[in-house]
C-alpha cells in the first residue's frame, strides 16, 4: 500500500514512460518538457538532464555534496603496481606541457561564467576516464601528486647545491680578505721607498714602522649568553703608533661581516676576530669567544677541584658582558 501511495505521489510530480523492445531507454521521467529529466537506459546507465547518458551517473549540470569518495582500500585493487623513478619524471614533464583552458559546455549560454579545466583530448592519458572523453578527477589528482614528488626530490638536489656554493664562496671572502691585508702591506711598503728614494735634502735614516696596531676587546672574553637572547657585540678599540683612526674589519668564524649578528637559536660556539692595519701594513687580530649555551642541560662536574675552580670562575664573572 505504501509503495503504491509513493507512486502515486511520484507520478503527480513527473510523467513517467516505460521502455518498449524497441528502445534502449527501460524509464523516463518527464516534469513539464519533452525532455526527460531522469533516465535509465538498458545497460543501467541513469543520466540527469540527458536521455543518452554515456556513463553509470551522466549529469548535465553541476553536483553539489560534502564529500566526494573514490574507493581506494587494497582489498578493492588488484594488478599493483607503482610509479618508478623515470615514469615520474616523464609525469611531470607532461604537467609542464598540458594547456589549461578556460571554456563554457554546450548548453550553458554566453552569460554563463567561463570555466577552468583540461580538454579531454589534449590531456595527459593517464587522467583520462574511460573512453578518453572525461578527466578522472581521482586519477588527475594522483598524477599532479606523483608530479609534485618528483618536483621536490628536484627541489632538494638544487638546495644542496646552493649551499655546498655558498660555503665555498664563504672560504673565498675569507682568502680576499687576507689578500686585501698582504696588498696593502705591499703597498705601503712601496710608498716608504719611494719617499727614501725621492728625499734630497733629508739625510736622516728613517727607522720602518714595524709595530701593529693594538686593539683592546671591549666587554667579557669569552663571552656568556643563553639560548634564545640577542648578542650585542661591544666591539674592540684599536690605537698605533704612528697611524690614528684606523678601522676595524670584523669577522665571524672567518667570514668577513659590516656588523656582527649571531644565530642563538641553539647551543653553540663562535669565534668574532676585530682586524686592524696601520698605513705601513702592519695587521693585529684579536678574537673573542662566545659560548651560546642552553640552561636546561645540566654540566655534572667529574671532580671537587673542577667544581671549585668553576665556581670561582662564576664568581668572578656573575655579570656577563656581551
Amino acid at each position: 500500500f505504501y509503495n503504491l501511495q509513493a507512486l502515486q505521489e511520484l507520478s503527480s510530480v513527473f510523467d513517467s514512460t516505460s521502455a518498449t523492445t524497441s528502445t534502449s531507454t527501460i524509464l523516463s521521467l518527464y516534469q513539464g518538457t519533452t525532455t526527460p529529466a531522469f533516465v535509465i537506459d538498458a545497460d543501467g546507465n541513469i543520466g540527469v538532464g540527458t536521455s543518452t547518458p554515456a556513463y553509470k551517473m551522466h549529469i548535465i549540470g553541476d553536483i553539489a555534496a560534502t564529500s566526494f569518495v573514490n574507493i581506494s582500500t587494497k582489498t578493492e585493487k588488484k594488478d599493483i603496481e607503482y610509479i618508478t623513478d623515470e615514469e615520474q619524471e616523464g609525469i611531470l614533464e607532461q604537467i609542464e606541457d598540458v594547456a589549461v583552458a578556460q571554456y563554457r559546455y554546450d548548453h550553458e549560454d554566453e552569460s554563463a561564467p567561463l570555466r577552468l579545466g583540461l580538454i579531454a583530448e589534449e590531456a595527459p592519458q593517464d587522467v583520462l576516464s574511460q573512453g578518453g572523453k572525461g578527466v578522472d578527477i581521482y586519477q588527475l589528482a594522483t598524477f599532479i601528486l606523483s608530479g609534485v614528488q618528483k618536483l621536490a626530490e628536484k627541489v632538494a638536489e638544487i638546495w644542496d647545491t646552493v649551499a655546498s656554493v655558498v660555503t665555498r664562496l664563504s672560504k673565498h671572502d675569507s682568502d680576499i680578505a687576507e689578500l686585501r691585508a698582504e696588498v696593502a702591506s705591499l703597498k705601503a711598503q712601496l710608498n716608504l721607498t719611494a719617499t727614501s728614494n725621492n728625499s734630497t735634502t733629508n739625510t736622516s735614516t728613517t727607522t720602518p714602522d714595524t709595530t701593529a696596531p693594538v686593539i683592546t676587546i671591549n666587554g667579557n672574553n669569552p663571552a656568556e649568553i643563553e639560548v634564545g637572547t640577542t648578542y650585542s657585540d661591544l666591539g674592540a678599540t684599536v690605537t698605533d703608533n704612528t697611524s690614528n683612526n684606523l678601522g676595524i674589519s670584523y669577522y665571524v668564524d672567518g667570514v668577513q661581516v659590516s656588523s656582527v649578528s649571531l644565530n642563538t637559536a641553539s647551543s653553540t660556539t663562535y669565534t668574532i676576530s676585530y682586524t686592524a692595519t696601520d698605513q705601513a701594513g702592519n695587521t693585529a687580530t684579536s678574537t673573542r669567544t662566545v659560548n651560546v649555551n642552553d640552561p636546561n642541560i645540566v654540566v655534572t662536574e667529574e671532580t671537587t677541584e673542577e667544581t671549585a675552580t668553576s665556581t670561582e670562575e662564576s664568581a668572578a664573572t656573575s655579570t656577563p658582558q656581551t
